[in-house]
């Protein structure tokens, strides 16, 4: 709803998502990352809205380098 009707509270969202993700155990994000961009595929938004798709492959990145 929020793509399509608040921008600003949409960037926002995502920010706290993104957020939230980085907070949990480093072994849990990649599995809920991927749920995220699963849902979000899903739903169809991924082409017109492909800011949280970039987001969380850079979160998958980040998880992947050591140390």
């Amino acid at each position: 709803w929020m793509t399509q009707h608040n921008l600003l509270e949409y960037h926002k969202a995502q920010r706290r998502l993104l957020e939230r993700l980085l907070a949990l155990p480093l072994e849990a994000v990649p599995a809920m990352t991927q749920l995220v961009r699963e849902d979000w595929r899903q739903r169809g938004l991924t082409g017109r809205y492909p800011e949280l798709e970039y987001a969380c492959e850079e979160v998958a990145q980040l998880v992947r380098v050591p140390g």
